[in-house]
């Protein structure tokens, strides 16, 4: 490392890069009214099992099973994250600013960003 990762809206891609090196590329579901402004974030926070604050006052807890945000979270700032796509689609949209990714690659993306990491997104 340190790693930095790029995300495609257009293309749903993160790519991961260690300086100048390609190091892989991960597909991204958005969430339904995703529209960040495109730009350079840091990793700011990292979290495993998160819970989740509905906009009702709602929490749903890390690790239960309709918590939207999955196993997997990471904070980019100005409510945008990444996290761990979860399997019910119903409850899938958590938030606008979701960036979701499979388990096995969220798991993956998780433990190769470090917190201070750069993200892009375009």
């Amino acid at each position: 490392g340190p790693f930095r990762g790029e995300i495609n809206v257009k293309h749903k891609e993160l790519t991961l890069f260690v300086g100048a090196l390609y190091s892989g590329r991960f597909q991204v579901e958005l969430g339904n009214e995703f529209n960040p402004q495109p730009g350079q974030y840091s990793v700011l926070d990292k979290q495993e099992d998160r819970s989740y604050y509905a906009a009702d006052g709602s929490i749903i807890q890390g690790g239960a099973v309709n918590n939207p945000y999955g196993k997997y979270w990471m904070d980019l700032g100005g409510n945008i994250s990444i996290h761990t796509q979860t399997q019910d689609t119903g409850i899938g949209n958590a938030g606008l600013g979701s960036i979701k990714l499979n388990a096995v690659d969220a798991r993956d993306v998780y433990h190769i960003l470090s917190a201070g990491s750069q993200v892009t997104i375009r």
